[in-house]
């Protein structure tokens, strides 16, 4: 599950420290970042193997070595094998005109590197699904100092 239209909306790169997930099964989900290629073309740049350990609500932290950098433009997804293990829950009717034309796209295949690329293709329903990245933004910081004599 995947919502193209949903991008990364900071002016600054920031990494993901850690996911937050509402889990509905025990089996193994991939947290994703996708960089847009072009049209509905993205790459996957980053990826995190999760498997609850109980049904309910799990935060995942990740060690510093595998945080993933986001750029402006970047969305998230998740993806499983199987029946969802990510709790979700159906829009209206309307979403696509309320929410401005965004559209929930296809379930990648299972078995997706870092560094795969795939085209989504839109799917016939809305469904708002309980996951989230918390992200840590970092600035840079340039100044000059005069030193009085």
């Amino acid at each position: 599950m995947t919502d193209i239209s949903q991008t990364f909306p900071s002016g600054l790169p920031a990494h993901i420290t850690a996911w937050n997930v509402n889990a509905g099964r025990t089996i193994p989900v991939y947290f994703q970042v996708w960089r847009p290629l072009g049209g509905s073309r993205y790459q996957l740049v980053g990826q995190t193997e999760f498997t609850p350990p109980s049904i309910g609500v799990h935060h995942v932290p990740l060690p510093k070595e595998d945080w993933i950098l986001m750029q402006p433009g970047d969305t998230l997804g998740a993806t499983w094998k199987g029946k969802g293990v990510v709790i979700w829950s159906r829009v209206f009717a309307g979403c696509y005109s309320s929410r401005k034309g965004q559209q929930m796209v296809g379930i990648p295949p299972g078995g997706l590197t870092v560094g795969d690329q795939y085209t989504f293709t839109a799917m016939s329903q809305c469904r708002i699904y309980e996951f989230n990245a918390e992200c840590m933004y970092f600035y840079w910081y340039s100044m000059s100092v005069d030193v009085l004599k």
